[in-house]
């Protein structure tokens, strides 16, 4: 069954809306985070915790992360953009990104092996991530 976040309903239809409210569900394919706060079921504030629980990640709140150039520097922009994700800070040998979404190990993995180092994911909404990108990386 489908679960209507707008309705807070477990819905047995198979269609591509609730047929109680109307609102269409998520693409199986997108991101949960990115499809519960364009739908509009969920704002940031609502999705990270959920999110951070989720996936048993900490939530963090990137308006308050000082991020170096060094740091920066280790991942491409475009590798950024493409899986949503920042480097936030280097300590030793392990690197710590913020992530949209944190189940995706194929980012992870290419993260690894373009830097060499052992990765730790924090967790993020879609919008705090791509506004970091965008701001941190000008």
């Amino acid at each position: 069954p489908n679960w209507c976040f707008k309705c807070r309903t477990a819905i047995e239809s198979s269609g591509d809306a609730c047929p109680v409210c109307g609102v269409p569900f998520p693409a199986t394919s997108s991101r949960a985070g990115f499809s519960l706060t364009s739908l509009a079921y969920l704002d940031e504030d609502e999705i990270v915790p959920f999110l951070s629980k989720q996936y048993g990640v900490p939530a963090v709140d990137l308006d308050e992360i000082q991020i170096s150039s060094e740091v920066l520097a280790l991942i491409p922009i475009e590798l950024a953009r493409r899986h949503v994700l920042i480097p936030l800070s280097l300590a030793g040998r392990v690197l710590v990104i913020a992530m949209a979404d944190p189940s995706n190990i194929f980012a992870i993995d290419q993260i690894k092996r373009i830097t060499k180092l052992d990765v730790e994911v924090v967790v993020a909404s879609d919008a705090a991530v791509t506004r970091a990108i965008e701001i941190r990386y000008a």
